[in-house]
C-alpha cells in the first residue's frame, strides 16, 4: 500500500514538474536536458542537468476509485546535485 502511495504522489510531482521542465532555452543542445541559466564567467561553477526522456504525459480520464501511475524518469546528467525544491500541478 505504502508503494501505491509513494508512487501515486510521485507520480502527481513529477506530472506537475513537466511544464517547468519543457520550458528549454532555444540554445539548449538537446531537448531532452534542462538546464540552470549562468553567467559568463571564466571559470564555470558544477551545474546540475536535468534529462528528462518524457515530460509530459497526459493523463486520460480515470473513473472514480481507480488508481493510476505514471513514472517520470529525470537523470541528473550534470556535475552537481540536481534537487527539486518544489512542484506545482498543471
Amino acid at each position: 500500500m505504502k508503494k501505491w502511495i509513494y508512487m501515486f504522489c510521485m507520480a502527481v510531482f513529477l506530472a506537475s514538474a513537466a511544464p517547468l521542465m519543457a520550458a528549454q532555452p532555444a540554445e539548449q543542445p538537446s531537448k531532452d536536458t534542462v538546464q540552470p541559466e549562468t553567467t559568463n564567467t571564466e571559470k564555470s561553477s558544477p551545474a546540475p542537468v536535468a534529462n528528462v526522456k518524457e515530460p509530459v504525459f497526459n493523463f486520460d480520464p480515470v473513473p472514480d476509485g481507480f488508481k493510476i501511475v505514471h513514472d517520470f524518469v529525470i537523470q541528473n546528467k550534470g556535475d552537481a546535485d540536481l534537487i527539486i525544491k518544489k512542484v506545482h500541478t498543471g
